[in-house]
């Protein structure tokens, strides 16, 4: 019985969402030939599909490290299960704060002794921080790689001022943290 509800349940959802697409293509909101031009590519397929699930598996590899550096119990594939509904949080509710949250009200939950709040919006926070750090970091390399178009662009030499002020800051934090 719980199998066919569930069944039904997912061929519902699939419907939805379905009816939902049929709907934007109709309206002409939903644009399918480029959709189409990207999918006729394999390799670029293929490298995007690898790019996503390594910048995903390096988010959960980051957290879980976290969480076992505050002493939190967590098995990897709970991590990444966690980190999967933050990521679908995070792209279906406005906010980029949301997924977060629902990571977190999970990790207190599966702790022993109900503690560990603080411990866990800690991982939340640092996992925030180290990844804007990282987008900082990689925004001054690409940068960097590409100095002689970006200064001679009058459109891009303040943002190149704002990336190099970003970078600085991100390694002035973490010469006072470290």
């Amino acid at each position: 019985m719980a199998l066919t509800k569930k069944l039904v349940l997912n061929l519902m959802k699939a419907a939805v969402t379905l009816g939902i697409l049929l709907y934007l293509y109709k309206k002409g909101m939903l644009d399918l030939t480029r959709v189409r031009a990207v999918l006729t590519s394999p390799s670029v397929v293929a490298t995007s599909l690898t790019l996503l699930f390594s910048t995903n598996l390096a988010g959960v590899v980051r957290w879980w490290l976290l969480l076992q550096g505050q002493k939190l119990k967590m098995a990897k594939w709970e991590t990444f299960q966690l980190t999967m509904i933050g990521v679908f949080f995070n792209t279906a509710i406005p906010g980029a704060v949301s997924g977060d949250l629902v990571k977190g009200f999970y990790v207190v939950r599966q702790q022993p002794d109900g503690r560990g709040k603080i411990k866990a919006f800690t991982t939340l926070l640092l996992d925030r921080v180290l990844g804007l750090s990282a987008l900082v970091c990689v925004s001054f390399v690409a940068m960097v790689s590409n100095a002689t178009e970006v200064l001679h662009n009058p459109m891009t030499r303040p943002l190149a001022g704002l990336i190099t002020m970003l970078w600085a800051g991100v390694v002035v934090f973490y010469a006072f943290v470290l």
